[in-house]
Parts: structure tokens; sequence; C-alpha cells
């Protein structure tokens, strides 16, 4: 694949048909486990065919067979390259991408959560541009982190989610002539399907209750949900826009968070 894309390589020569109705391909890039791993279940009860792109098996496959794992490192362009050529054999076409990797090493942490997160999402995208069916949907998973500090992640993860929101306004303008849709979804605190049934001690509910405008965490139903909307025919004039599921924590001011958690004392 070339080093960059021209505007002509996006355009779309001929009129957008309308979206098929046959059952939808899915990638799920990064599916194996967290979120990505939820919603390539939710995909596969939803009767997508739902492929799962990354380096490791996933936990859980479907049980109907609908879930395919599909290995590449993603940091090995041959072998992705490969990986995405399988999946689109005999003229298959993707009609949802969700992107949902990060990089979760140590070593050259910088340099390969860049290589991870946004080197490889650009690789997929435009690897794929041949083979999106009418009306697809890429959705990209960003985080609150992209415009906020959270101080538990380090730097290339900021760097990674800001740069995702970007590529999802730049593919929403590029692929849209060929109807493609690139959105991005930024969580905050949510629930994993892998601790749903744990329930929150006291100490952490009195602290979300006092963070977060609506008073809890959010669950990864409901992360999982905004994904499926956004690769639903009912956003299919949704484009180029990152929604935060978080409860609206990233709207407030942290002085007026700390008042609420540490009231002034009385003025004498």
């Amino acid at each position: 694949m070339p080093a960059s894309r021209s505007a002509e390589f996006f355009a779309m020569p001929e009129p957008i048909p309308p979206p098929s109705i046959e059952t939808p391909l899915s990638l799920i890039v990064g599916g194996s486990k967290g979120l990505g791993g939820s919603v390539a279940r939710k995909f596969a009860r939803e009767g997508h065919r739902v492929v799962v792109l990354s380096r490791t098996p996933p936990k859980l496959e479907g049980g109907d067979g609908s879930i395919r794992y599909v290995a590449a490192d993603l940091e090995n362009r041959a072998q992705l390259a490969d990986a995405l050529a399988e999946i689109t054999s005999a003229g298959a076409k993707v009609a949802n991408v969700v992107l949902s990797q990060r990089f979760r090493g140590h070593e050259n942490a910088w340099e390969r959560e860049l290589e991870v997160s946004l080197a490889a999402t650009r690789f997929i995208i435009e690897s794929l541009v041949e083979s999106y069916a009418p009306a697809a949907s890429i959705v990209l998973v960003s985080s609150v982190a992209a415009e906020i500090v959270v101080e538990d992640q380090p730097i290339g993860y900021h760097v990674a989610k800001a740069g995702l929101q970007q590529m999802a306004r730049y593919y929403a303008v590029m692929l849209g002539r060929r109807g493609v849709r690139c959105n991005c979804v930024s969580p905050s605190i949510f629930i994993k399907e892998e601790f749903q049934h744990q329930p929150i001690d006291a100490e952490k509910a009195a602290f979300f209750r006092q963070v977060i405008p609506l008073g809890r965490p959010g669950t990864w139903e409901e992360v999982c949900g905004v994904i499926a909307f956004l690769c639903s025919p009912a956003a299919g004039y949704v484009n180029g826009q990152d929604i935060a599921v978080d409860g609206g924590v990233s709207h407030q001011s942290a002085l007026s968070v700390a008042r609420r958690m540490v009231p002034e004392p009385p003025r004498k």
C-alpha cells in the first residue's frame, strides 16, 4: 500500500447503492477480550457474521460458529495484510469495522502504542477501501483521555486516543464519498463484562456518586450499545462524530468536583 492516499483514491465515481439486506460481515479488531470481545459477542447475538482480528484468540467464541478468529500481529504489516486478504477473500464485503485495539506492553511503549493504535488503524481502514459494503460503518474506540489527562495512563495512550478522534473526522470526509461512515466512541469508567456480577463496594459507590453526574459508572452494555447504534441504519447520517460515553464526567470542572468531595471550611 502506498505511503499516502490521494483524494482520488477515496473518490466514489458511481452513485452510492442502497444498503444490502444480507447478513452483515463485521470485523472487530482487538476483539479477543475486554470491550472488543463484548462487541464481538453482541454482534454475533444480533446475527452478524463476526470476524475477530487479534494477536491472541478470543476467550469465548460464538457457540453457533458465528464468530471467526483470524490471527495477526498488528505491528507486522505483511502478516496483517495477509489476514485482511483472508477476511475479504472471494469478494467478501465488510459492513462494519470496529477498531478497539491498544498496546498493552511496557517496552518502547510510546512508539508501539502509536504503531498499534494509529498506524495499524490507518493500514486496516485503507487496505479495506475496495472491500467495504454499501453504507459501511467504521467505529474507532477512543477514550476521554483524548481530551483530559488520566494519570494512570501513559502519554502514548493519550496521544493515540486523541489521534483516533482526528482520524475519524478525516476518514468521515474522505470515505464518505464512497458511502462509508467513520465515527468515534470515547468511554470513561465502565464495568467490563467479566466483572458485571461483582458488587461495587460502598466506598467506591459513594465516590462515583460524587464524581460522576449520573452517580454511577457505565456498563459494557451501554458502551456496546452506542457502538452498535453507529453500525446500524439508524445512524446512517451520523459521520465524523465523537460520542463520549462517560455519564457527563468530562464536562465538569475539576474544582467543582473537589468542592463536592472536600467542602470548603466555613468563613470566620
